[in-house]
């Protein structure tokens, strides 16, 4: 993968979620996170749109007590889909999943062939240089393709997140949305972390297992800056 490829990225809320996307902002490549409720075909059609040339995915994900299988998906809308090259997966379940020889790899496989101590320096990149892409809902129409540059939306997230927040060192700061969607990629990646914060993920819903999850998780990690939808508390 290099500077301006375009890599799907269709995980659960693991930490290897927003390690995939830093990874591919270090090396200039232009990342495509899909919401990982989606269906197979909404997959393929963001796939088919910006011809990305790999998909990171898990094995599984977990939602509201129930096993979402993320490969299967991947597998299905790659039937229709030659522009992807490989398809690295993360075990986060059984690892049970159909694994295509010559395209699929294991992460831990490959985490575990490579030298760590190579050091992979940051590609240079223009200010107008494209960050990422992310697509529209689709709710009032075909997923539309959003693109992100480099300077103008790090610095919008930095700032907005500084300053908004009153961000402090010691604070610990959870932002309950997706990866999937503008607001994740916002305020659980690019702004806490060039700000240096201590940000909280997590996976599932706010009301599984039990009715106050949200403030189960705000008391056990000592959680003092809070940012939800509304929707999501109710």
């Amino acid at each position: 993968v290099r500077k301006g490829d375009r890599v799907t990225i269709f995980m659960p809320m693991v930490p290897e979620l927003p390690i995939a996307v830093l990874a591919c902002a270090r090396i200039g490549a232009i990342h495509s996170v899909v919401f990982s409720a989606f269906s197979a075909q909404s997959l393929k059609n963001r796939i088919l749109d910006c011809q990305s040339k790999l998909v990171i995915t898990a094995d599984a994900g977990f939602h509201g007590g129930k096993t979402i299988e993320l490969k299967a998906k991947v597998d299905e809308a790659l039937n229709e889909c030659p522009s992807v090259v490989k398809v690295i997966v993360f075990q986060r379940s059984s690892g049970k999943c159909l694994m295509t020889e010559g395209r699929d790899l294991w992460w831990h496989h490959e985490m575990s062939a490579f030298d760590l101590s190579h050091y992979c320096p940051p590609e240079r990149m223009d200010s107008e240089d494209p960050l990422f892409i992310l697509y529209t809902s689709g709710s009032t129409g075909k997923p539309k393709g959003v693109l992100h540059t480099t300077a103008g939306y790090l610095l919008f997230a930095h700032l907005t997140f500084k300053y908004i927040f009153d961000i402090k060192d010691e604070d610990i700061f959870w932002c309950t949305a997706d990866v999937g969607w503008i607001t994740g990629h916002t305020y659980l990646i690019y702004g806490p972390l060039s700000n240096g914060a201590t940000a909280l993920m997590f996976e599932g819903i706010p009301t599984y297992p039990e009715p106050d999850r949200f403030w189960k998780i705000i008391e056990d990690y000592r959680v003092n800056i809070f940012y939800t939808a509304p929707t999501a508390i109710r």
